[in-house]
């Protein structure tokens, strides 16, 4: 053209970007647009200072000519960085057909020294903590066809790098990611502010433990992937994960893990998870087997106390259906077993719980916690039977050195209901305590729901044991009135194998035949009853 122009400015300019969707305005201050160029086939170089609502921004860089730009055969190259307070990111390659947008090769860089001013600028609260630092190549295969093959990204204490690719062709986007890292660190993740206020309306008392809000279960049909992962160490504030890999798959709205492997706690974790849309409902699959867990090591390689300890094996397998989470755990089957050994809680852990519902069990099964550092668990074993949406014990036990406690009955995981009965059963040698005995073996029933359970004395099964104390009183003596007030007689030395069998087998072990000697007849009455508990030891 006989025109060229080589030199363009504008200054001291407002912009104002109105989303009629949203209703959202923007508004751009220019301070200063500089774009000179010596010729069309000479690069153009540019510099921007302003602001994008109240973010300064500034920019600077060159780029190629406009004939280059026009030639979808040439390659038109740009280097450019832009700069707001505490970040920059910077581009620097060449596009083969610019005008299309194909022939992409651009290296970028991000560098976030200082999240304060982004967070102010967005109104929210970035999880990561500075320095970030990402760096990669574009590259495109072809029409909707982008990859970046060599990721590398630093956020905060966490590194991550790998291969990215995304396919913009089919039905829907697909996805190809293979990713490591050296270290994952959840924490900022996990941070939670303090001094927030609650929100307005209600006592913020929860009332159902699952949410009955539907599941975006149409996000699984949004894309296509498949993704690699592997971590040599993930950490949070509640335990690290070492050595982890997981491959997943999503496709045709079915989304799969399997496997998920790793190491926590010194123990081995392998789990495989599928969630999909079967007949207009979701459908959800967990299996997960947990094989020499160290309970000690978990909050101390996150850098926590040493409350508890004990090897601890879980196994789970679990189907559910439902368009919610509530809906599923209503609609559920399979198993859950958990088995702890060799274990122990330190009692000022105990005291510090105060007199709710886990310190209250606790107590129960260490009637000397006042005189000892430490409660010690020789085993904790529970099994429990899910069928449409109730799960059934099929074993549950607590063994201390003091106390065994017992446990029967069933979870209505629907209805978010517990119908639990629990048998303490003292042990012989249990020494002086400053309880009395029969403190020591009342039967309890946990009842209420999941958000609100409540540990009674079961009144109908106290009855009726204690008309079987008071008759059996003369026979038995008041050393042996404990026999006489569980039914079944103090627990035996070591009741955890046959425990873990059951847990095991999915078996319950039948119960030892009655001894067959019967103490003699009595009446019970109200008075009877009064002086036979006033005999006891501690009353």
């Amino acid at each position: 053209p006989a025109l060229t122009v080589g030199e363009l400015l504008v200054r001291n300019t407002l912009v104002t970007h109105h989303d009629m969707r949203s209703g959202r305005r923007t508004v751009i201050q220019i301070d200063e647009i500089t774009a000179r160029t010596s010729g069309t086939d000479s690069p153009l170089d540019l510099v921007f200072k302003g602001a994008v609502g109240s973010c300064p921004v500034s920019l600077t860089g060159t780029v190629g000519p406009l004939k280059a730009f026009a030639d979808k055969n040439r390659p038109w190259p740009l280097d450019v960085r832009a700069d707001v307070p505490g970040a920059s990111v910077t581009l620097r390659g060449a596009m083969r057909n610019a005008q299309a947008g194909e022939g992409i090769d651009v290296g970028f860089a991000v560098d976030i020294r200082s999240l304060d001013r982004l967070e102010q600028t967005a109104g929210i609260r970035i999880p990561v903590e500075p320095p970030v630092k990402i760096s990669g190549r574009l590259l495109d295969d072809g029409p909707g066809k982008y990859n970046i093959p060599d990721l590398k990204a630093i956020l905060g204490r966490t590194d991550l790098g790998g291969n990215l690719a995304v396919d913009l062709t089919g039905r829907r986007p697909h996805i190809r990611a293979d990713l490591s890292a050296g270290l994952i660190d959840l924490a900022p993740l996990m941070h939670e502010k303090t001094g927030e206020k609650a929100a307005p309306g209600g006592s913020g008392k929860k009332t159902r433990i699952f949410s009955e809000n539907p599941l975006p279960l149409d996000l699984l049909t949004a894309v296509d992937a498949e993704i690699v992962f592997d971590a040599d160490e993930i950490r949070s504030p509640l335990t690290v994960v070492k050595s982890l890999h997981a491959a997943a798959s999503l496709k045709s709205g079915r989304l799969a893990l399997n496997p998920l492997t790793a190491r926590i706690g010194g123990g081995k974790l392998k789990t495989s998870v599928s969630v999909g849309k079967e007949g207009g409902l979701g459908r959800l699959g967990v299996k997960l087997t947990m094989e020499d867990l160290d309970l000690g090591k978990m909050p101390a390689q996150a850098g926590g106390g040493d409350k508890f300890a004990g090897s601890a094996d879980i196994d789970i397998d679990f189907t559910a259906r439902g368009n919610s989470v509530a809906a599923l755990m209503g609609n559920s089957g399979g198993h859950l077993i958990l088995l702890i050994s060799d274990g122990h809680v330190k009692n000022s852990y105990i005291d510090k719980l105060g007199g709710g519902l886990a310190g209250s069990i606790f107590r129960m099964v260490n009637p000397a916690h006042r005189q000892k550092d430490i409660t010690v668990i020789n085993c904790m074993v529970a099994r429990l039977d899910i069928t449409k949406g109730v799960a059934y014990t099929t074993a549950l036990l607590l063994d201390t050195r003091y106390m065994s406690v017992e446990g029967s009955g069933r979870i209505d995981l629907g209805r978010e209901t517990l119908d639990l009965g629990l048998r303490p059963k003292p042990k012989e040698g249990l020494g002086p305590l400053s309880l009395s005995l029969s403190e020591l073996v009342k039967p309890f029933r946990l009842g209420g729901t999941l958000a609100r359970p409540t540990l009674k004395i079961d009144k109908a099964r106290m009855a009726m044991i204690l008309g079987k104390a008071v008759g059996g009183a003369a026979l038995l003596g008041p050393a042996g009135i404990a026999g006489a007030l569980l039914g079944t007689g103090t627990a035996v030395e070591n009741p955890c194998p046959a425990a873990v069998q059951a847990a095991r087998t999915g078996m319950k072990p039948q119960k030892e035949a009655a001894s067959g000697k019967t103490a003699p007849a009595r009446q019970d009455t109200p008075e009877n009853i009064g002086g036979a508990i006033k005999g006891l030891p501690g009353n």
